[in-house]
């Protein structure tokens, strides 16, 4: 199982058990002008800016400081985490943050995104939170990861002949997805990797860094529905994604992984996980 799959899962127990503070909400729209930044101004809190994320090695630093090794759903295994499993674990997640959000020499077949909140007081980094179009397979009820969503899009137009290869070669994914492949798969954005810093939780951050992606997701890509998966013994994830930012269950997956920290890696352990929708519009 991919960490992207697993990080969204349980990295807001913590953020939204108590909104105390009034928020303005954030202006950030599109990667563009999260570029350019936002200013979200809390009462009682530092100044946050979102922004895409311009450094993957301090981001992910930041993951595994404040969501493996500090959540409150106990992902470490181990009674503690050493100086060499700690960065043996910062190896693994730099090469997934790289892998996925890092720049390539090409285009990307399918878009992602990694976005900041930035605390403008310190120039520290208060929250993560990643959006990615991935596939989603209805037969099974589950979406596809990203780097296998990436190799069947570009086998489907690969097998086609000269003509229309050269036709599919620059289409949208979603174009490829409806006319070529399976009418079980459809091209999907996908939030994950949601995680707020220990020390600026319940300021509403969290709930800030979903708005950016669904005007993201909305806005610039064009999608009409965002998707995320959440273990479902995770009542404080549920409550925070059905109750307060309008998601419902589409599926359930009594088979699913989830991944915990041991012995210096990531490892897989079983988890019922729900995948869950909800409907986004543009402003």
């Amino acid at each position: 199982m991919k960490l992207y799959q697993f990080i969204v899962i349980s990295a807001i127990l913590c953020n939204f058990s108590s909104l105390a503070f009034s928020v303005l909400p954030c202006t950030t729209r599109t990667s563009t002008q999260c570029r350019s930044s936002s200013r979200i101004f809390l009462n009682a809190a530092p100044t946050i800016s979102i922004s895409t994320c311009d450094n993957l090695n301090k981001a992910a630093e930041f993951m595994i400081d404040a969501f493996w090794l500090n959540s409150p759903q106990g992902l470490v295994i181990d009674d503690e985490v050493s100086d060499s499993a700690k960065a043996s674990l910062l190896k693994e997640q730099v090469l997934d943050f790289e892998d996925k959000y890092g720049e390539r020499l090409g285009q990307r077949t399918l878009n992602t995104a990694l976005l900041q909140a930035m605390n403008e007081d310190n120039g520290e980094i208060a929250g993560l939170v990643a959006v990615e179009v991935t596939l989603l397979d209805k037969k099974i009820g589950d979406t596809i990861s990203s780097s296998k969503s990436e190799n069947l899009v570009k086998t489907t137009v690969a097998s086609l002949g000269p003509k229309e290869r050269r036709a599919y070669k620059n289409a949208p994914v979603e174009q490829v997805c409806e006319e070529l492949m399976s009418p079980d798969l459809e091209a999907v954005a996908v939030l994950s990797n949601l995680v707020v810093s220990p020390s600026a939780r319940r300021l509403g951050i969290a709930k800030q860094l979903c708005d950016a992606v669904e005007s993201l997701a909305a806005e610039e890509w064009q999608y009409k529905t965002l998707w995320l998966r959440v273990e479902t013994e995770n009542q404080a994830a549920r409550t925070l994604y059905e109750g307060k930012l309008g998601f419902s269950q589409q599926y359930a997956l009594p088979d699913a992984t989830g991944l915990r920290v041991q012995d210096g890696s990531f490892t897989s352990v079983s988890a019922e996980t729900l995948l869950m929708s909800k409907t986004i519009t543009t402003t």
